[in-house]
């Protein structure tokens, strides 16, 4: 693809080969800040636009040099998502017509996302009021959550048709799994991760209880902490005691420590005229 601002590699699917792709400007489900998105409005699908770069790259085209290293490849979501980000945000006193949902003052390419949303498909996420050809919805939080789930198993499906791994036996970024087994749960958060990078984390945080899920890394940083906390516990504690015995060298004895300087004045008899085991190693003079 080039522009005026030169020369830019794209990596697409062959299926969008020949498409008209638009680019627009939105704001981003997951943090609200301005991201840019490919729409194809022919197929009704809307691609998040990813940008991967290292410095000094360059390409060779042809006979020509692309100073641009970066490598852009568009990845297909749910424009539902992107609605939902809206929804959240109504007075769930109103009931609005998707239209009206879908304004922003600040981001006005939001208009062609109706070129792309399926009416139908907003009741996964909404309650449809009043007559059908108004389009009016009201967001319905048990019904997001739901659709959700059902978006967090099909990544988990995803995960496990690639085989990849996940959890705690999971090396760096790479996903190698050093006893190669992943259990359920470590699939489910997992695929929440990946589907909380497109909601609210308001929202990620009901998911997450809605589904049950637990944070085994939250677990066990957590054990991590009680016991540093338990281990300057501990040392507080020698220190304090360090201190007190240079204070209390003529405290009275209690009954345990005349017990204990018994039972070791009785050893000390027993091993009276014995010799130390190393003794039996030593080389005769």
């Amino acid at each position: 693809m080039e522009n005026k601002f030169g020369t830019k590699i794209f990596i697409l699917d062959e299926t969008l080969r020949g498409q008209k792709l638009k680019s627009i400007k939105l704001k981003h489900p997951g943090n609200d800040k301005q991201a840019v998105f490919l729409l194809c409005e022919s197929r009704k699908e809307i691609y998040e636009l990813l940008s991967f770069n290292e410095k000094h790259r360059s390409w060779f085209i042809d006979e020509s040099v692309a100073s641009n290293g970066q490598i852009y490849m568009p990845m297909i979501i749910d424009p539902l998502y992107i609605v939902l980000s809206y929804l959240v945000k109504c007075d769930p006193k109103k009931v609005q017509p998707i239209q009206h949902v879908l304004e922003d003052s600040e981001f006005h390419d939001i208009k062609y996302l109706m070129n792309v949303i399926d009416v139908k498909e907003l009741k996964m996420i909404s309650d449809q009021i009043g007559p059908e050809d108004i389009n009016a919805f009201k967001y319905n939080e048990s019904k997001a959550l739901e659709w959700l789930k059902k978006k967090c198993l099909i990544v988990v499906e995803a995960l496990k048709k690639s085989n990849v791994r996940t959890g705690q036996n999971v090396t760096s970024q790479t996903y190698v799994n050093v006893n190669g087994n992943s259990d359920e749960n470590s699939y489910l958060l997992t695929a929440h991760g990946i589907v909380s990078e497109y909601i609210s984390m308001e929202l990620s945080t009901k998911l997450s209880s809605f589904m049950n899920i637990v944070d085994e890394s939250k677990q066990v940083n957590g054990a991590k902490r009680k016991s540093i906390v338990d281990l300057e516990n501990v040392n507080m504690k020698k220190s304090r005691l360090s201190d007190e015995t240079n204070f209390k060298v003529n405290e009275p004895e209690t009954k345990e420590s005349k017990k204990a300087k018994q039972k070791n004045e009785k050893l000390a008899k027993a091993a009276t005229g014995s010799k130390n085991i190393l003794s039996f190693f030593n080389k005769k003079s």
